[in-house]
């Protein structure tokens, strides 16, 4: 009896392995990432440590691999990037490789762009030239006051208040990589629609107060946006061809190198142009002896 038992218990094993391996494994669901779905229903997939949408798919697609198609998901984290730094690429100063914007320009841009560096409407030496060179990379300036800011004792201080007042969405229409830089990174070109908005759209009293926010509660009426907040209307706008509903207020042209991409991602700038000239930005001024390394 005792060699029955040893003899059949393999047996047994044998049966069960053989019925585990004929199990059907179950299989993970297929499905297709919606963006404009998500878009709306305010999912930032694949995000990165900074919070911008499909953060990680820019760094695989296009920093490792190089990538210049442009596809939903890549046209959502360009539009996510210059929306959460909304004066970075709306004030950007236009200006050409190889040379530093004007420095009044320049100041101007700083003075909006690095606003946790001031303190009391002054900013250290030591600040504002890190702010410099992780917008523009290093500069060498032999011009200290502007038009806006007053140096003194190791300090830049604002003369005046001012303020920069609406937003704007960006339509990534173009993207180019053109090579390693001197630095490391490589070098992009994008071509980026801006739509603007006024400060006020957003106001339900107002249903819209410029013509691109009254554009945005027109669409908000329809049945498939029923339920729909003003911003998440607005942004989906993105992948719907804007400029059929929204009216175009500058393009731009810039040339760039993309910072930790895994981790706090940030552009640095080498180039701008755009067209048309944005009535509301800052007067361009003769170049001051201001360089790049």
């Amino acid at each position: 009896m005792k060699v029955f038992k040893k003899a059949i218990i393999p047996v047994l094993i044998m049966i069960l392995l053989f019925l585990s391996a004929c199990s059907p494994a179950p299989s993970p669901i297929s499905e297709k990432y919606d963006s404009e779905t998500a878009l709306k229903n305010g999912d930032g997939a694949d995000s990165g440590p900074a919070g911008y949408a499909h953060q990680q798919e820019f760094y695989t697609n296009q920093i490792v691999n190089g990538e210049t198609k442009i596809t939903p998901e890549l046209m959502l984290f360009f539009q996510d990037y210059f929306s959460k730094n909304g004066n970075e690429l709306r004030l950007l100063p236009e200006f050409t490789f190889g040379q530093a914007p004007a420095w009044d320009d320049l100041t101007h841009y700083i003075i909006f762009n690095a606003g946790e560096d001031f303190v009391d409407g002054s900013i250290s030496e030591e600040n504002f030239d890190r702010q410099v060179t992780r917008f523009f990379w290093p500069v060498i300036d032999t011009q200290k006051d502007g038009t806006e800011l007053i140096y003194e004792d190791g300090k830049y201080t604002i003369r005046y208040g001012s303020d920069a007042h609406g937003w704007a969405i960006y339509e990534l229409t173009g993207l180019k990589n053109k090579g390693k830089t001197e630095r490391g990174p490589d070098k992009w070109e994008a071509t980026i629609r801006g739509y603007f908005f006024h400060e006020l759209d957003s106001d339900p009293a107002e249903e819209g107060y410029s013509k691109n926010g009254k554009a945005v509660w027109t669409e908000m009426k329809n049945e498939e946006n029923k339920g729909l907040t003003f911003w998440q209307v607005q942004d989906s706008l993105i992948l719907k061809n804007p400029s059929l509903i929204l009216e175009l207020g500058c393009e731009w042209k810039i040339e760039f190198a993309v910072n930790d991409p895994e981790g706090e991602l940030y552009f640095t700038y080498m180039s701008c142009s755009k067209s048309p000239k944005n009535k509301q930005a800052a007067s361009q001024h003769a170049p001051s002896d201001i360089y790049l390394y």
